[in-house]
């Protein structure tokens, strides 16, 4: 059976000298999933796979492959946005190493390849997730990404879009594929809509939370799924109102866990002391929810 839950998008922290910091990986690993998350999502965007080498990628798997597996949760890795000669063998090496599946962005080519690259995925034997990334030009629609979930070895896919009503029509059009909600802003609205898990960069900072609004949407309760939704705009448009990475790296800093979440640094400024005690304060209302739990 697919991961379903709150599963991680786990950072891969840098170091002072820009190598990986993998001490750092264990101690978040270890941190969210003791917080209550159901597994993690590793070497994706938030875990800034772009900027790693296929030797550090694998080094992140063989190191928290067991920390999730001793927590009793699921694993999922990211095998893409690397070279295309490297993509099998991260898979294979993943899989060997006890991942529940692995997951890949598209080509940014004709469709037609990108099926057959999938097809090819599929190929390592264990079960693949497809990642529908909208914002950050992976474009596809219903008829494209069918043509895929069709596929024999594909699991579902990690649905990163604004549009929910794409969401709830691949859920209902292939009920034995599982879906993730990819969007943090879209977190309670997305599990409401048919995703049965989710995977979002915030969950690094506030595990317990995103299980809170995994629990009562698994319970049905719909009305506090929305207060909780309604709780986290307000607390995402805060960060919003400047740059919203830069946002999440500061958090992510100041609570100790990351002393940089990315190689390369965005272009805004840094977040300002003011503008950054507003948000920690803010944040620490949002953990205070997490505890209702």
């Amino acid at each position: 059976m697919s991961p379903t839950g709150i599963i991680v998008p786990l950072v891969s922290p840098i170091a002072p000298d820009g190598g990986l910091d993998l001490d750092q990986v264990a101690a978040n690993a270890t941190r969210v999933l003791d917080a209550g998350a159901h597994g993690l999502y590793l070497c994706g965007g938030t875990g800034d796979a772009a900027e790693l080498r296929p030797a550090e990628r694998r080094e992140i798997v063989d190191l928290t492959v067991p920390i999730a597996r001793a927590a009793g949760a699921s694993v999922i890795v990211h095998v893409g946005q690397a070279p295309l000669r490297d993509v099998r063998g991260l898979a294979e090496h993943a899989l060997a190493a006890g991942a529940d599946a692995v997951a890949s962005v598209p080509l940014r080519a004709p469709w037609g390849q990108t099926v057959r690259y999938y097809r090819d995925l599929c190929g390592v034997g264990g079960p693949v997730f497809v990642y529908h990334m909208p914002p950050a030009g992976y474009l596809a629609g219903f008829d494209q990404l069918a043509e895929v979930l069709e596929l024999d070895g594909v699991a579902g896919a990690k649905v990163s879009d604004w549009n929910l009503f794409l969401l709830g029509r691949l859920a209902d059009a292939f009920p034995g594929r599982t879906f993730y909600t990819g969007l943090d802003e879209n977190l309670g609205l997305g599990l409401l809509s048919g995703a049965r898990g989710s995977i979002g960069t915030w969950a690094n900072l506030v595990p317990r939370f995103y299980a809170t609004v995994w629990d009562a949407a698994v319970a049905g309760r719909q009305e506090e799924v929305l207060r909780l939704q309604g709780h986290w705009r307000r607390f995402l448009a805060r960060g919003w109102s400047g740059d919203i990475i830069a946002a999440f790296e500061a958090l992510m800093a100041h609570r100790g866990y990351a002393r940089a979440c990315f190689r390369v640094p965005g272009t805004s400024p840094a977040v300002d002391p003011a503008v950054l005690g507003g948000l920690v304060a803010a944040l620490e209302e949002i953990e205070a929810l997490g505890e209702e739990r």
